[in-house]
Parts: C-alpha cells; structure tokens; sequence
C-alpha cells in the first residue's frame, strides 16, 4: 500500500505541474490574441480552436487532480482505521510511534501512552456471540474517543482485538488524571446503558 500511495503521490504533484504550465500558455495565449495578430491567422479561426483545446485539457486536468486527491484520502483512511470501531488501527498506531521514537531521539519528545483491554472478551463472544463482542469492542473505542476530544495532539489506535491505545503528546499530569477520569466515566456510562445483559 506504502508503493502504491507513492505513486499516486508523485502523480498527484506531476498533475499539479502539468495544471501549472497549462495556466502558464493559456496565459500567453491571452496575452497573443490581444496582440496585432495577422489576419490570415484570425480568419482560420486557429487562435480561438487552440486557446478552446487548452481550456478543455486545462479542466480535464483539474478534474483529474482533484479525483486524484479524493482516492488519496480515500485510500489513507483504508489504510489506517481500523473498519470496525473507525479509530486508527495498527498501521496508524506504528507510523505514531515511529514519528516519536524521532522525536525522542532529537530530545523534543513529550507524549504519554495509555494500553487498554476488554476484560473477558472471549467469553462474552462465547455466551452471547461476535456481534455482543464487536458492540464491547465499539463501546471501548468510543469511550476512549470521549477521552482524546478533550485532549489536543492524541488518537485512538485499536492494536489488537481487544487492546486499545491512546497517545497523547504534550499532556501533563493534571490533563492525563482527567483524561483517565473521563474515560472511566465514559465506561462507567456505557456498562449502564449497555443493550446486552
């Protein structure tokens, strides 16, 4: 995926040239059909059927750069939420730590992580089926979300099927007390509505 997103990237700039020098002649067109142009040129009507050609492939251009950036993000998301709760997943939680582990190595590191698991989620799955686990497993993500929206700089990650992540950086001791808090409370409140016994 990392290849292909690449490539899609280098397109995406190499399109963003090809917009910039189309601008560039329809410009200098422009400025020509304002020029004293012989009248042999102007009675074939030539200046007026290139400057419209240029204006066709100027939009196709836009159309395909702004299509292109669509499937980027697109694929960005495919690539790094997890389908199930739509917080980051694996591949997100990794490039996160590799983005501190510089950080830490250029001595500019201030983060904090916090690990989570359901308890006894196989036995839920066993008793009540996936489709009461994968609600646990929701009701988990979103809890922790509570927790991030009152943080700047954090994310959610599902790591396994049952563990969670929760990354934050630039958070002091006062702000990771309350986060915690929030997320025991955002807990507290979805083991009480909860729709399963």
């Amino acid at each position: 995926f990392d290849r292909v997103r690449a490539r899609f990237k280098v397109l995406n700039a190499e399109l963003s040239e090809l917009s910039k020098d189309v601008d560039i002649l329809m410009g200098e067109m422009a400025s020509y059909s304002s020029a004293v142009i012989p009248s042999s040129q102007t009675d074939s009507g030539e200046m007026e059927d290139g400057a419209d050609e240029l204006e066709v492939l100027s939009g196709k251009i836009r159309t395909m750069k702004a299509e292109m950036g669509m499937y980027l993000d697109y694929m960005h998301v495919q690539a790094y939420t997890d389908s199930l709760t739509r917080v980051g997943n694996t591949t997100a939680y990794h490039e996160v730590m590799r983005e501190l582990d510089n950080k830490i190595k250029e001595g500019t590191a201030d983060f904090c992580v916090a690990v989570f698991d359901l308890n006894g989620l196989k036995e839920i799955n066993d008793t009540y089926g996936h489709e009461c686990g994968d609600y646990y497993i929701q009701g988990t993500a979103h809890s922790l979300q509570k927790c991030v929206d009152t943080l700047d700089e954090a994310g959610v990650f599902r790591i396994g099927g049952d563990e969670f992540a929760v990354v934050a950086e630039g958070c002091d001791q006062a702000r990771r007390e309350k986060g915690l808090q929030t997320i025991e409370a955002a807990i507290a409140d979805f083991n009480k509505t909860t729709q399963y016994d």
